[in-house]
């Protein structure tokens, strides 16, 4: 008997009581004001509208004892959030107040446009000042407007501007200037590469073709073949992953069978 309870308890395997998912901002935490979760309702249907771009604001009063990118994965592959068709347009901002955590987490379609570099930018310059504040509402919203900003800028402006933020950090690091020339070299090469893709993502959303590839991501398969993101440090790094969705029929919000693949960053304060 004993023997039997040491051997089945270890499997941890459930997961997550994940909140259900009635629309566009799903407040479970209860931080966001009522007149603010309707603007930002209004808001998010207005970015699908204009870019076919679905986000999800959600806020999890408990992370019930997994890690912030399992928790993400695991609430993606529930919800499914995101345009299906291999269009993968899903993103969710997770706001875990209790514990500290917040992530973004981006569907395979959208990595070339919503980088790590850019995530982690979000989130380190514009979500976590507002959450360290004790503005959570303010956070929020502040972060979802910089995610729609990116949404809806030219992939060729947003790669020239993360461009120069790296060579800036290349530069930074003091090291030797040939290994400068080659990062450059190499961030040169997959700029350029990120933008072709990324443009033919945009302009061919039914295409059968994935998106662009992402800046500076580190890869870390797992037993769940999910991907771990690049880091910024000071408690930001990317990682976990899961599967995208889209709107059911009926008039409700509901999951659409896109794909995700690991891109986003996490952060705390």
């Amino acid at each position: 008997m004993i023997a039997t309870c040491w051997i089945t308890s270890p499997a941890r395997a459930a997961d997550p009581k994940f909140p259900v998912l009635t629309g566009r901002v799903v407040d479970d935490a209860n931080i966001i004001p009522e007149e603010t979760e309707g603007e930002l309702i209004a808001q998010l249907e207005a970015l699908e509208a204009k870019s076919s771009d679905q986000l999800v604001v959600v806020t999890v009063p408990s992370l019930q004892g997994f890690e912030l990118e399992e928790f993400g994965y695991k609430l993606g592959r529930a919800w499914q959030i995101g345009q299906g068709e291999r269009l993968n347009n899903g993103v969710i901002l997770l706001v875990a107040p209790n514990e500290r955590k917040v992530r973004i987490e981006v569907g395979y379609g959208l990595e070339g446009i919503l980088t790590d570099y850019y995530t982690s930018e979000i989130i380190r310059d514009t979500i976590v000042p507002a959450f360290k504040a004790g503005d959570m509402p303010g956070g929020i919203v502040a972060g979802t407007a910089a995610i729609e900003q990116i949404l809806t800028t030219d992939p060729a402006e947003l790669q020239a501007r993360a461009a120069r933020g790296l060579k800036a950090e290349a530069k930074d690091t003091g090291g030797d200037p040939i290994a400068v020339i080659i990062v450059i070299a190499f961030l040169i090469f997959w700029i350029w590469l990120s933008i072709a893709n990324t443009r033919r993502t945009r302009f061919r959303r039914h295409s059968p073709w994935g998106s662009g590839p992402i800046i500076l991501h580190d890869w870390d398969d797992d037993d769940d073949d999910r991907r771990g993101g690049g880091g910024f440090g000071g408690g930001f790094g990317g990682g976990g992953g899961f599967g995208g969705g889209g709107f059911g029929g009926g008039g409700g919000f509901s999951g659409g069978g896109g794909s995700f693949g690991g891109g986003g960053a996490s952060g705390s304060w």
